[in-house]
């Protein structure tokens, strides 16, 4: 079941860029604009005379584009769910799943981004220090970055009275494998910083403050239950 799971899938296959589980890529494209890839992201380059495009394949990514004062190329990540149209600037986005209904996040560091859901005629314009997240026929309210939305960028993970499971959700994506919990404690706050580099040291971290149990089979089976009377 392992080596099933290991095979590359597809969005890595047909991506210019790509990362693994717990990998992480820097890339510079031809006008200078970086682009940082988190785990098991991927994203396509198309770069032409008229616009340059970052479509998001799936994943995480930070992007700092560079200035083009001369040639005036719009600068664009593109996605199913619609267009970022960046001004200018640094700014995040995610979308996890490759599901066409999945919403995106997208947060600005700086400058500012256009935000065009293909459905909607709508147009947001978001600021540094704001986000939000939307579909193709959807935009949910503008709100500020929090500094959980970007730790990853250095590695860690940070969480401020997250549940155990949304928290062990967000770590899995850091290593291969299961890595679960017991419904019983699934509400379980976790709060701290974590790093992202050491998973295994995580998961005893949240054993010896939540007084967990951990149940293992090999390190690619781990699952939380409560502590034994």
């Amino acid at each position: 079941a392992w080596v099933v799971q290991d095979k590359m899938p597809w969005w890595q296959l047909n991506a210019d860029y790509s990362t693994g589980v717990g990998e992480s890529q820097r890339v510079v494209l031809e006008d200078g604009t970086v682009v940082q890839l988190n785990s098991s992201s991927a994203i396509n380059v198309a770069y032409t005379a008229q616009q340059r495009i970052v479509m998001l394949l799936r994943g995480e990514i930070h992007i700092a584009t560079a200035h083009e004062p001369a040639k005036r190329r719009p600068f664009l990540v593109a996605s199913d769910q619609g267009s970022m149209r960046a001004l200018g600037t640094q700014f995040v986005v995610r979308q996890l799943t490759n599901d066409k209904d999945s919403p995106i996040k997208i947060g600005v560091l700086e400058g500012a981004v256009e935000v065009a859901p293909n459905e909607l005629s709508t147009k947001v314009r978001l600021q540094a220090g704001e986000q939000l997240s939307f579909t193709r026929h959807m935009l949910t309210p503008v709100e500020p970055i929090l500094p959980y939305d970007t730790a990853w960028l250095k590695r860690m993970l940070v969480a401020d009275d997250m549940p155990l499971a949304e928290f062990l959700a967000e770590l899995s994506r850091y290593r291969k494998g299961s890595l679960s919990c017991d419904d019983s404690i699934k509400h379980l706050k976790v709060s701290g910083t974590y790093p992202l580099e050491d998973t295994d040291k995580v998961i005893d971290m949240l054993q010896q403050s939540l007084k967990l149990e951990i149940r293992m089979l090999t390190r690619y089976w781990v699952r939380l239950m409560p502590a034994s009377v």
